[in-house]
Order: C-alpha cells, then structure tokens, then sequence
C-alpha cells in the first residue's frame, strides 16, 4: 500500500478492506462519498515521483573481484555510509570492514522509544517490528546535527526470498524519497543462497575480512558467556568483551591486523 500510495503521487485513491461482512451497503456508501470527492481531487496538480535511489546489485561483472565496485566506489565518493545498530560485535566488525576498503561509515545509535514513535509515523503498522524501528532511526539520522544529504548514503542488508526483509531496501528508499531525500542512495545488495550481491559490491576482501571479524567475535562472545555467570565483579566480563571488539575491529581495519591481535591478548589478560 505504501508502494501504491508513492507511486500514484497523491492522487485519490480507495482502498477497501472486504471482511466475511455480507451486506453492501457500508461498501456502497464509501464508494459514493469516494466519487464524491474526485470532482475537487482532479483540479489538483498531479506530479511523477522521482525514482527510487536504491543498488541492490553490481552494473556488470567485475574483472578484478576482490576490490570493490569502481561504479558503487564512485557513487560514495565523500559520503558518510549509515547503517543501523545491531549489536557491537557486528556493527563494530562491519564498519572497521568498510573503512577497511576506503569508506567512511558510521553506525546510528540504539534504536529507542522515539525511534518505534517515528517510525509508526511514516508506516502502516502492518510492517514487520525491525521495519518500523528502522524507518524511526534513518529519520532521526537525518535530524543528526551536521547530516548533510548530498554526502551521506545508507546501507541495508537485502534478501531476495519471502521474507519481508527483502522489501527493506525499497521501503527505506522509499521513505528517503518521500521525506524529499532522494538523493541519499539506499546501499541494499542482495544475500541468499542464490546471490552474493555483497561481495559482488564491496568486493571479496571486504566479505573476507567480516567473516574473519566475526569468527573472532564468536570466539570471544563464547568465553564471555561461559565467564559471566562466576565473575567476580558484575560487570566486568562485558566491559572485557566490548575492549576486545574494538581490538577485533581495529585489526580489521588494518592491512595485515596484526596489531590488533595483541591488543586482544592483553585485553582477556586473566
């Protein structure tokens, strides 16, 4: 519906939901006041909506498949990439794995109360849960002191099987247009079993460097949940645990990670 109701570019419109009700009447008296109304609607100026600024794949096969897309490259050139937080051992992870191969990223805060609050503003509700959280927190990226537009570009993960996820990048590509934001290009690059648009836009190097980051991470969230429950201090285990991501991350970020990797041994010194 959020679909139709952008593409049509406010012209007016009925929607009629048909439950197992069997009289027509209520039917019949929505469609008259509907008619009624399109004598006032059609004097109004009608628009075409601007296309969606949205990558779900590479332009065409790459020659050198372990470096990025030079056409996505270029399209962030000097912009800022946002994506939402997940937790720190991913975000932490992703971003260092996109500085790694020369862009700027930057993770949006923890979604709250006042991101499910926007959010329901701009959706119909029907929308999966993480859906509206997400649409609520690019909203307020864009209130962030200091966002520009026009140097600024989102990225968001993509499917391309049933599961609502796969209308992620569309509808937050849609919700840039309609806040009059079209110019923010929507990053959403296909994953499944049958596509790695992902690797085929940021090139192997950079997936390599994530699976590498987060197979440490996992090493690392296994011996915090297997510490917790008999720490000493209540606390410390998670602050240990948040100093080795960042160590995890910035040995991603780097070439060869080396020094990274001291960092970690130091950090879960006994």
């Amino acid at each position: 519906m959020k679909y139709m109701e952008a593409e049509i570019c406010g012209k007016a419109y009925l929607v009629l939901e048909v439950d197992d009700h069997t009289g027509d009447a209520g039917m019949v008296t929505r469609i008259e006041a509907f008619v009624d109304t399109l004598g006032a609607a059609a004097k109004e100026p009608q628009g075409v909506p601007r296309p969606l600024n949205l990558v779900i794949k590479r332009r065409r096969r790459s020659i050198d498949p372990w470096n990025p897309d030079p056409d996505l490259m270029k399209r962030l050139e000097n912009r800022v990439l946002y994506f939402p937080y997940v937790s720190l051992a991913f975000c932490a992870i992703v971003q260092a794995a996109l500085e790694a191969i020369g862009l700027e990223a930057r993770v949006l805060p923890k979604p709250d109360d006042e991101s499910e609050y926007l959010g329901r503003q701009v959706t119909s509700s029907r929308e999966c849960h993480p859906f509206i959280v997400t649409c609520g927190d690019f909203i307020k990226m864009t209130r962030q002191p200091g966002f520009d537009p026009d140097h600024a570009a989102v990225l968001m993960q993509n499917y391309d099987g049933a599961c609502r996820f796969s209308q992620y990048g569309i509808g937050h590509a849609n919700l840039l247009r309609s806040l009059g934001l079209s110019q923010v290009p929507v990053i959403a690059p296909l994953t499944s079993t049958r596509f790695d648009e992902f690797s085929g836009l940021f090139g192997l190097r950079f997936t390599k460097l994530l699976w590498q980051g987060w197979m440490a991470a996992e090493v690392l969230e296994r011996l915090r949940l297997h510490t917790r429950p008999y720490e000493k201090e209540p606390g410390e285990t998670d602050r240990v645990f948040e100093a080795g991501i960042r160590d995890i991350a910035r040995a991603v970020a780097r070439l060869n990670g080396r020094l990274g990797f001291w960092g970690i041994a130091t950090s879960f010194r006994p």
